[in-house]
């Protein structure tokens, strides 16, 4: 294995240590701003959503080769929606884009793929499944796009009633 500077293993606690309170702090914001006050609510905030908040944080400031993915992964997701506005073709770009940023990242960081091969097998199961879920929607072309509202879009019209 490869040893780093102190430097580089500063930086890594330092930005480890960010991620783990972006993500505490935000989810403890986020439930004190929009709880309702109800003790123990679990969908609009709660110790439910904090503990989640927290838990995930944690992995993610201890795990890079989970984080970075991730990351890019959302920037693959929000580009191609963003310029597409259909949410499943961002989601389909997202879902192949996983096992190939997972092997990027593993690269560049110098981590064995051996080492994370379930890892690996997870990232292209998800992808598999993604794929799987849009098929029947392309096949019927019944793609929903993200920020327009038709009549036949039965997900717009449930989030506008509620």
């Amino acid at each position: 294995m490869k040893r780093t500077s102190l430097s580089g293993e500063l930086l890594a606690e330092f930005l480890g240590t960010m991620v783990l309170l972006m993500f505490g702090a935000g989810v403890v914001a986020m439930v004190v701003l929009f709880s309702t006050g109800v003790p123990g609510e679990g969908v609009k905030g709660g110790y439910t959503n904090i503990t989640l908040g927290w838990g995930l944080g944690v992995v993610m400031g201890i795990y890079p080769y989970l984080t970075l993915p991730g990351l890019a992964v959302g920037v693959v997701w929000l580009v191609v929606t963003g310029v597409s506005r259909y949410v499943a073709l961002g989601s389909i770009a997202a879902a192949v884009a996983l096992p190939i940023a997972f092997v990027v990242v593993s690269r560049v960081g110098d981590w064995p793929l051996s080492d994370h091969a379930p890892l690996l097998a997870l990232c292209l199961l998800l992808a598999a499944v993604v794929l799987v879920r849009h098929r029947a929607n392309i096949a019927r072309q019944e793609e929903h796009r993200f920020g327009r509202q038709s009549a036949g879009d039965g997900h717009a019209l449930l989030l506008a009633a509620a």
